[in-house]
């Protein structure tokens, strides 16, 4: 039997995802970062110049959820976006994520397991 989760007053990892005309996709993202396994978690939601609704959709989000926490800029870029969200990262830990979440967020413990067994990088990726 595992260990009950532990609750920390920070998050254990901070998932930050650049965002662009994602109005579509973000409902799906939005519900699997909150069907992963852990408890404690941040989601950095890097707005990069939409024009479809998203920006609105994401205000929305973070009124609702505080683990959401958008961040809006002009358009620059995938890179431009990473950049204006890890300094703002709660935790060191930090998952990178698209919009539209090809990675499933579920193996997220699994992953934080093995970081606390002294892995260095845990990547992730879909099987196609």
């Amino acid at each position: 039997m595992s260990p009950a989760p532990l609750f920390t007053p920070t998050p254990l990892f901070t998932v930050v995802t650049p965002v662009r005309d994602a109005a579509a996709t973000l409902p799906a993202a939005v519900a699997s970062a909150r069907g992963q396994t852990l408890p404690d978690w941040e989601m950095l939601l890097v707005d990069d110049g939409s024009t479809d609704g998203t920006r609105a959709a994401l205000d929305r989000l973070a009124a609702t959820d505080s683990r959401f926490v958008p961040i809006h800029i002009d358009t620059r870029g995938v890179g431009a976006a990473m950049r204006a969200a890890i300094p703002r990262a709660v935790h060191d830990r930090v998952v990178t994520v698209d919009a539209d979440l090809t990675t499933d967020l579920r193996y997220l413990g699994e992953a934080l397991n093995l970081l606390d067994q002294g892995w260095d990088v845990v990547c992730g990726s879909k099987v196609i």
